[in-house]
């Protein structure tokens, strides 16, 4: 397939998903209105045009029109698989594990593997009255068993710049996916990783 040709089809399908029409080749996807719930949309519109499964991963990757074609034309001419996570691995595959990094939240002020650990050797209890502010309507409730929980304190103290999300975007994010990039972030530090090493 042509690259003008699979650029213009990747431009019609951001015009559709984006819902406007003022994009160039060069530009960048989450500069011009994209986010993580438009990639999807992004995935499944190529999935469909293509006929061949689009990893969204690789939507991030390839995040201009001109550098996104080149790499799908270069996977469809060369008739090398776009990649797709494997249901499962073939026996010769499966390697021992191990474990060597953690990261977590936890009620308690909990946010480290050590936290964690020291609360079940005391046997302490991690369960509160419910933070102010938490549930509008909780000091309404007849109910005896939503006055107290185990709740994650500080749950909208998330550095949106550390991970370059914009505003608009961190706007519709739940609070478990602020959790899950910083603990992901805090996992492979703690193993010793930098995010240069994992690039790409």
């Amino acid at each position: 397939m042509p690259a003008t040709e699979l650029e213009g089809q990747i431009l019609a399908v951001w015009t559709s998903v984006l819902g406007h029409d003022r994009i160039g080749l060069d530009d960048n996807f989450f500069e011009v209105g994209g986010d993580s719930v438009r990639v999807i949309r992004v995935q499944n519109e190529l999935e469909t045009l293509l006929g061949r499964r689009v990893l969204a991963p690789k939507l991030f990757e390839h995040y201009t029109i001109k550098t996104l074609a080149a790499w799908l034309r270069s996977s469809l001419e060369t008739n090398s698989p776009i990649p797709v996570y494997p249901t499962r691995l073939p026996p010769e595959t499966v390697e021992d594990i191990a474990i060597v990094s953690m990261a977590l939240r936890l009620p308690g002020e909990i946010t480290t593997p050590q936290g964690f650990w020291d609360l079940l050797e005391r046997g302490g209890d991690a369960i509160t009255d419910v933070p102010e502010g938490r549930w509008p309507d909780h000091e309404n409730s007849t109910s005896e068993a939503s006055l107290r929980g185990g709740f994650i304190r500080s749950i909208d103290a998330f550095d949106i710049s550390f991970f370059g999300i914009s505003p608009r975007e961190a706007r519709s994010l739940d609070p478990a996916q602020y959790m899950m990039l910083e603990t992901c972030w805090e996992g492979l530090e703690r193993a010793g990783y930098t995010m240069e090493q994992l690039r790409g």
